[in-house]
């Protein structure tokens, strides 16, 4: 089967491009020339336009004009423990570097497939930093994927690429371009930012996928690759050892999530307490009277406060239960746990994890009888023919409501798989009005809806 191979993208001005391909040209089949015009951005606001970017702040997706009908990936998040450098091994964008990040978004998302542009952050020469992968800190990007090994290395860590190409190597850059000071000073105080937010030290190391690794590495040092080039690769020590001088002056109470037993997924019913560690990497002894740690249910709101039962000496972990109230409705939430000191969040301490929360309540309606008109006054009878098909009993207490109001309760477990059937009298139509009425059934348990029990009839009452 032919293999297909793809170019880096390249970054012309003019009106025409001619191409050459030179080698055994007897197997190359198949050209296909991709071209995409980033010089001209999609619609932004106003107020985007009106924003003037600096080298200290980060220019956001809408202000480099990201298209946002490319992107499909919805974000998934992990902590991250390090930092990977790159090259973009394009162009630097020194005319226009949005226009160049705009091709690397479309070259990503559109032609690779990938749904989204691989690095969380871009550099241009100017040292400004350019917001990369959408969802924000946490969000794993598609930068750093070893396919020899099988190892994912987007996971746990934040892709910063810098625009340009850098290696010396004849042959893999067209241009080979230079770090300027101000590309450089702006990846130390990103290192530094995201290093203090996130607590690790950029100049040490810790073990990631069962190796110890640096916190702050290259392309290069994960996979079989010249990126980030060896005009950036003979800088990173430079970078991580400045990068750490700012780390270690800045913090003093930091905070590092260190693990947990939450499951990824729960049942309605259940009711979990769970442990979380985290591993004090400030210079200062947290006193346990000053710190508490917050669980909360993002969607719902429910939260737990759990305070400590110990101080915490720097590099030393803590482990703290606490219980988990779970929504009332199946679906997929987010849980936040961050510690708090003296009622300001610990810096490093914000973690979230994705539940899954599923109900394990269903019924299957086999048969119903009630008749279609009743005379007012008279009172029908209802037959309703059941099988539990959940994944547990239907306990005793389960109730049938009527419109919201409460008409029977199930007075012995209802095992799964058993088919049961309910016949009431319905004395509530002696109330119901002449003319059409709506009639919805559901079973509860609790405040939990019994999945597929809910049954509608409507019934006409006559004079």
């Amino acid at each position: 089967m032919a293999e297909l191979y793809t170019t880096v993208p390249l970054f012309v001005s003019g009106q025409t491009v001619r191409y050459k391909i030179t080698g055994q040209t007897e197997a190359v089949q198949n050209v296909r020339l991709i071209y995409f015009d980033s010089t001209i951005p999609p619609y932004r606001s106003v107020l985007s336009r009106l924003l003037s970017p600096t080298s200290t702040s980060v220019v956001s997706r809408e202000q480099w004009g990201a298209d946002e009908s490319y992107r499909f990936w919805e974000p998934d998040y992990q902590t991250p423990k390090k930092i990977v450098i790159h090259h973009t091994a394009g162009g630097d964008g020194s005319d226009d570097p949005m226009a160049t990040i705009r091709g690397v978004y479309y070259w990503h998302a559109v032609v690779l497939g990938w749904g989204d542009i691989g690095y969380n952050y871009l550099i241009d020469p100017a040292g400004t930093v350019y917001e990369g992968r959408y969802g924000g800190d946490g969000a794993v990007g598609a930068h750093a994927y070893n396919s020899y090994t099988d190892t994912n290395y987007n996971e746990g860590s934040i892709g910063v690429a810098l625009l340009g190409c850098y290696e010396d190597t004849e042959g893999a850059c067209t241009t080979v371009d230079t770090v300027t000071a101000e590309m450089q000073q702006a990846t130390v105080d990103l290192i530094t930012e995201k290093s203090n937010q996130f607590g690790f030290n950029p100049t040490s190391t810790g073990t990631w996928f069962g190796v110890d690794l640096p916190n702050v590495l290259s392309h290069q040092d994960l996979d079989y690759t010249y990126c980030p080039g060896s005009g950036i690769y003979q800088l990173l020590e430079t970078i991580r050892s400045t990068a750490g001088n700012a780390y270690t002056s800045q913090r003093r109470y930091q905070a590092m999530y260190a693990g947990s037993d939450l499951a990824d997924e729960y049942s309605l019913t259940d009711t979990p307490s769970i442990t979380l560690q985290y591993t004090n990497v400030g210079r200062k002894t947290w006193k346990k009277a000053d710190l508490v740690m917050q669980v909360r249910m993002n969607e719902t709101g429910e939260r737990n406060r759990v305070g400590f039962d110990t101080d915490v000496t720097p590099d030393a972990t803590v482990s703290l239960a606490s219980s988990v109230t779970l929504p009332t409705t199946p679906g997929d939430y987010t849980l936040t746990t961050r510690l708090y000191r003296k009622g300001q969040p610990v810096k490093g301490s914000k973690h979230t994890h994705t539940v899954s929360v599923a109900n394990p309540y269903s019924i299957k309606v086999i048969n119903t009888q009630l008749p279609v008109a009743i005379k007012s006054g008279w009172v029908p009878t209802l037959t309703l023919v059941m099988r539990n098909t959940g994944t547990v009993d239907l306990p005793a207490g389960t109730v049938l409501e009527l419109n919201g109001t409460v008409i029977a309760t199930i007075a012995k477990d209802w095992s799964a798989g058993q088919k049961k059937s309910l016949t009431l009298n319905l004395t509530e139509a002696t109330q119901w009005p002449v003319g059409l009425n709506t009639l919805v059934f559901k079973m509860k348990v609790d405040k939990i809806t019994v999945q597929q029990s809910r049954t509608v009839f409507v019934i006409r009452v006559d004079e």
